[in-house]
């Protein structure tokens, strides 16, 4: 049945409008059900793969949702931190860590990370602080004592700064970053003929 009338025709898109609206509605009903914890994996899941593309701002924005779902999550909460770090935004990469530690104290990583932002800030008696609390912590690996060497260099402690590469590198003999840091400690003080 066809109709000439322009009412009819206006009729047919009102009716195309509404089943158009009804679809959407059904959609945004259908996507509201997904079980919480599926979204939240989801979520971390999408934005996992766009950190892998280096498109951090997408990552970001939805890890950011994903916290909405989980808000005492020290795993989203980490790669946030880690994300802002990749785009220079060391301000929020801190109070991102910050949150981390608050939510799981034990995270000695995420400390060390808190302290080397505290150095790449200039903030050395901040981070000369994070040190003395990751040494009392107990922990003890290579990575902390290259960070000690780095705070004792930018302190002009050269012999502090070769003791503490020399510890990392007994801890972890293969340690390149370890070794170049050391050459480099006894380029600067001149015992490399």
């Amino acid at each position: 049945m066809q109709c000439s009338s322009n009412n009819c025709r206006f009729g047919s898109c009102r009716s195309l409008l509404v089943a158009l609206m009804l679809c959407l509605l059904f959609l945004w009903i259908a996507s509201c059900s997904e079980d919480p914890e599926a979204r939240f994996k989801r979520l971390d899941q999408e934005a996992k793969a766009y950190f892998a593309r280096s498109e951090y701002d997408d990552a970001l924005m939805i890890w950011e949702r994903a916290l909405a779902i989980r808000p005492n999550s020290p795993d989203i909460y980490q790669k946030i931190g880690a994300a802002h770090l990749r785009v220079g935004d060391y301000s929020m990469a801190g109070e991102a860590f910050r949150q981390v530690i608050n939510l799981k104290p034990d995270a000695w990583g995420i400390r060390l990370e808190l302290a080397k932002l505290q150095l790449i800030s200039g903030d050395i008696g901040a981070a000369e602080a994070s040190w003395e609390r990751l040494r009392r912590g107990g922990s003890d690996n290579p990575e902390m004592w290259i960070f000690h060497g780095d705070l004792m260099i930018l302190k002009d402690r050269l012999d502090e700064a070769e003791l503490s590469y020399r510890q990392a590198l007994a801890m972890a003999p293969s340690d390149d970053l370890a070794l170049i840091k050391l050459a480099a400690c006894y380029f600067t003080q001149g015992k490399l003929a």
